[in-house]
């Protein structure tokens, strides 16, 4: 799947990267940081609720099956896009 990701335009990236995401299902660090935390907690988050929170979605394995599938889903369709 790595091989597919790495051939991927910027734009298509991003496009597979909104899909995923847009489920509410995955997490991605880079949207989820201590700002994002802070508006639903109410207060600055900790190292330890970072941590709890990644580790929830790490132990969840029913989201990474949802994940792997969109993401294979997703990389087909792109690819039959571009062909």
């Amino acid at each position: 799947m790595t091989q597919y990701i790495e051939k991927l335009t910027d734009k298509q990236l991003e496009e597979l990267i909104f899909a995923i995401t847009k489920t509410g299902r995955i997490v991605i660090p880079l949207w989820y940081n201590s700002e994002r935390i802070e508006k639903f907690k109410g207060s600055e988050p900790s190292q330890v609720d970072i941590l709890d929170i990644q580790e929830a979605f790490e132990n969840d394995w029913a989201t990474q099956d949802y994940i792997d599938k969109a993401l294979e889903e997703n990389i087909k369709e792109i690819e039959e896009a571009s062909l």
